[in-house]
């Protein structure tokens, strides 16, 4: 009788662990990813920021920063700030993203977005001039 029990115990703990495994696994690939917006949202320092492959932050650039707002429906203001000797007045620009190819459109330029954790990282060849900002989260 106790081995009968102690079988069916085992059993039912193996059956137990066999269901609550898969439940896991098709609730975890339930769960909503971030959206590209959600991601941009907040401030970034730019860390690079190249025209052509020539660098312009600590040049004439000293330092830039660039605070995505959040969309409002189809659009969003990012406040773009390039201090330099004699600005740094932070400029609004109009942005809107597309979800299905991780794009970016800052005024009339698009930019490929990609992410590594807190680090941002867009790309783009715009009327000929190849672009890339590197920035890192910051709140």
């Amino acid at each position: 009788m106790k081995k009968l029990f102690a079988r069916n115990m085992t059993f039912l703990l193996l059956l137990t662990l066999v269901f609550s495994s898969c439940g896991t696994e098709e609730i975890e690939a339930q769960l909503p990813q971030n959206t590209l917006d959600q991601n941009l949202k907040g401030s970034w320092e730019l860390e690079s920021y190249t025209i052509n492959g020539a660098e312009q932050i600590g040049g004439w650039i000293i330092s830039s920063n660039m605070d995505f707002q959040g969309l409002d429906g189809d659009l969003g203001t990012v406040y773009w700030q390039n201090v330099t000797p004699n600005d740094d007045t932070p400029v609004p620009f109009y942005y809107s993203v597309s979800e299905v190819n991780s794009r970016v459109f800052i005024k009339n330029d698009e930019y490929m977005a990609q992410f590594k954790g807190e680090q941002l990282l867009l790309s783009g060849l715009i009327n000929g001039i190849s672009k890339e900002i590197v920035a890192n989260k910051v709140d």
